[in-house]
């Protein structure tokens, strides 16, 4: 008896050190982050387009991420992802479109590839949801 119930917390170690984030649920907790991200992404969209509207121009990124709480003119100032890494804002085609991501899980700039996350494309969804 005291065999068999070594050998099934042997087996039990293996599986959980083979697949580790299956077993403890870190797929669906990287899900949960990207969804969170995504909707900060939104509200950050809808702030840059409340300022572009407002202006006729689109803002630095100190406008839309304040350096200081003190510093907040619009709602939804938020500076960081789910990942605690900084928003990616540029402001494109001679200022006539913007640009909004976030690195993502790896917290690596890939200039809106690989795992980086963006509202317009869903194309990494997979990567962090199945």
């Amino acid at each position: 008896m005291g065999k068999l119930l070594f050998s099934i917390i042997i087996l039990i170690i293996i599986i959980v050190m083979l697949f580790p984030s299956d077993f403890c649920g870190e797929k669906k907790w990287q899900c949960e982050r990207y969804k969170h991200t995504i909707n900060i992404i939104k509200k950050i969209s809808t702030t840059i387009r409340q300022f572009q509207s407002d202006r006729k121009f689109f803002p630095k990124y100190t406008d839309i991420f304040p350096l200081e709480k003190t510093q907040i003119k619009y709602p939804n100032q938020i500076k960081i992802d789910a990942w605690g890494n900084l928003f990616i804002y540029v402001v494109k085609e001679k200022g006539e479109k913007f640009l909004l991501y976030s690195v993502g899980k790896n917290g690596i700039d890939e200039f809106g590839k690989g795992d980086d996350i963006l509202l317009e494309s869903e194309h990494n969804k997979n990567i962090y949801c199945d």
